[in-house]
């Protein structure tokens, strides 16, 4: 199974269910696919990705119950003052409990937030500009002959690990990057497997081997690694989150039909 059959058929399966679920809106489908909607600014990304290590999402509920509370406690949207006023992670910490969000029995994954939120702050204050950043990045992946995964080793790991440091940027429209998340993992490793005869206990890949593997699915197949990422997102999920319909796909069923294609 080549890189051009995985696509097509990858792409069929998600048609098919989605049919199955009596939804056509395909052009919805490819404006998720194409990024349409990938237009998070630094800061507002930095408060999403922060939250996204597992289970973390229900416990932090930035898109949820407590976006309005952790805005303003951050200051949002000037990063310049946030980070003149928050000196430690602790003190954020600090000003998300006086802010009064209840983190009955999800101390530890405020302080984790609030630690990521905190280094966030103070590596992105030295933008002046959504504009100078998107700059940045651009620039980096130039002067490193397009390996898009340096900005990310070298700039955003230590904020956030590799894996949401591309979450962090592919959000904002910069779609030469995907997330090596447990979806592309499992799909991924299944592919490889099966494409070369690897025994399952042999394979053994980096999060940057992730990476590497969704880019050249990407350029055989003239898409973005964008695209690849939430092709299998979806797949595996059925969350047509745009529209606020999430169908519920189980990604075992994907991971089925990879095996007889």
């Amino acid at each position: 199974m080549n890189n051009i059959s995985f696509y097509r058929k990858s792409y069929e399966y998600l048609i098919s269910k989605l049919h199955d679920k009596n939804y056509t809106d395909i052009n919805e489908v490819n404006n998720l696919l194409n990024g349409v909607y990938s237009t998070d600014t630094f800061f507002d990304r930095l408060l999403s990705s922060a939250q996204n290590y597992q289970g973390m999402p229900n416990y932090i509920g930035y898109w949820k119950h407590n976006k309005d509370l952790i805005r303003n406690t951050v200051y949002y949207p000037d990063i310049q003052t946030a980070s003149n006023q928050f000196q430690t992670a602790n003190e954020l910490y600090e000003a998300f409990i006086n802010a009064g969000i209840d983190m009955k029995n999800s101390q530890k994954s405020w302080l984790k937030y609030s630690n990521t939120i905190f280094k966030g702050i103070k590596f992105l204050s030295k933008f002046k500009s959504q504009k100078e950043f998107e700059d940045d990045v651009k620039k980096y992946a130039i002067n490193n002959k397009h390996d898009y995964k340096k900005y990310v080793i070298d700039n955003l790991s230590g904020i956030f690990g590799f894996a949401l440091g591309c979450d962090f940027l592919k959000e904002q429209g910069f779609l030469d990057y995907s997330k090596p998340d447990v979806h592309i993992k499992a799909v991924i490793s299944l592919k490889l497997i099966l494409e070369y005869n690897f025994p399952y206990k042999s394979l053994s890949l980096s999060d940057y081997d992730y990476f590497d593997e969704i880019t050249q699915i990407a350029k055989d197949n003239n898409k973005t690694p964008y695209h690849i990422d939430k092709l299998i997102w979806l797949c595996c999920t059925g969350n047509i989150h745009s529209q606020n319909k999430d169908f519920k796909f189980k990604r075992e069923e994907y991971l089925n039909a990879i095996s007889t294609w």
